[in-house]
């Protein structure tokens, strides 16, 4: 297959060769999907989850999966995901919730909560809130 790819120069920036996609790129050829801004941060989400629960699922203490550069990247990406988060809790419950304390400074789960009452508080929050 390696046939049908278009010659290359290995000197060239990645960024000019013309036969590599870029999707952030106007017009997309026709055909082509084009991926909304939501949908970027909730791949970019998904990623980031997989690599933390990954990396991070054979250790005992919570401080070191908050830790883990994938979690602090979630904490970075703001409000936009929170949405995916919730829907993350929802279908796969894991230890999100100091990310969603972080970026949305609320906490609807009380620091006794246990963690499906925690899980359970923070579905509530985020039906009340439109956001799942």
């Amino acid at each position: 297959m390696s046939h049908l790819l278009p010659k290359r120069n290995e000197e060239e920036p990645l960024s000019s060769r013309s036969h590599i996609a870029d999707v952030d790129s106007d017009p997309l050829p026709s055909g082509s999907i084009s991926m909304k801004e939501e949908d970027k941060a909730g791949f970019l989400f998904n990623q980031l989850a997989s690599e933390w629960k990954e990396q991070t699922s054979h250790y005992a203490m919570l401080k070191k999966r908050y830790s883990h550069p994938a979690y602090q990247k979630v904490i970075e990406l703001g409000c936009s995901i929170v949405p995916h988060i919730l829907k993350r809790l929802e279908k796969s419950p894991d230890w999100w919730f100091m990310a969603l304390r972080k970026i949305t400074n609320e906490n609807p789960a009380e620091e006794n909560s246990s963690f499906e009452e925690a899980v359970t508080l923070w579905l509530e929050w985020g039906q009340k809130k439109g956001l799942i």
